[in-house]
């Protein structure tokens, strides 16, 4: 469990810094640091959950179309996931998490997680279509689980 210990360096010394009047500085007010609970793959449960983590895949890299940061939609590149294809192999490497078939059974079901998941975002406002668009066509598109 971690904690921050709120400080007191001596009138001179606010959030933006300043002059340490006061050395060693007096201990205010301890603070413990929370984190989210996690889901089955270590994904934190709380906050607005990401197009990637709604749908259980890594994306790698995001790019702007045409390579210009703000020129067009978001375009996934490439996708990686972190877990294994089939459970055989999940086994074999003692990995607890369920594997790519065991989430989604065929590369369709895949693209339907994806696609649940982008316009789930888009509805609640987080993501705009045609970005939701191109996580579709990139799922689409891609090599997972064919």
């Amino acid at each position: 469990m971690n904690t921050v210990d709120v400080l007191n360096f001596g009138p001179d010394f606010g959030p933006q810094g300043g002059i340490e009047a006061v050395l060693p500085p007096i201990h205010g007010r301890r603070y413990t640091a929370l984190v989210p609970r996690p889901d089955a793959d270590g994904t934190g449960l709380a906050g607005s959950r990401r197009c990637v983590a709604r749908a259980d895949w890594d994306e790698r890299r995001l790019e702007r179309a045409r390579g210009v940061p703000g020129a067009g939609p978001l375009q996934p590149q490439r996708f990686v996931h972190s877990v294994r294809k089939d459970e055989g192999e999940r086994l074999a490497n003692g990995d607890s998490r369920r594997s790519l078939e065991e989430r989604y059974q065929s590369h369709a079901g895949f693209v339907r997680a994806v696609t649940k998941a982008a316009n789930e975002l888009v509805k609640e406002r987080f993501l705009l279509e045609e970005d939701a668009n191109a996580f579709i066509d990139a799922a689409q598109t891609s090599d997972v689980l064919r």
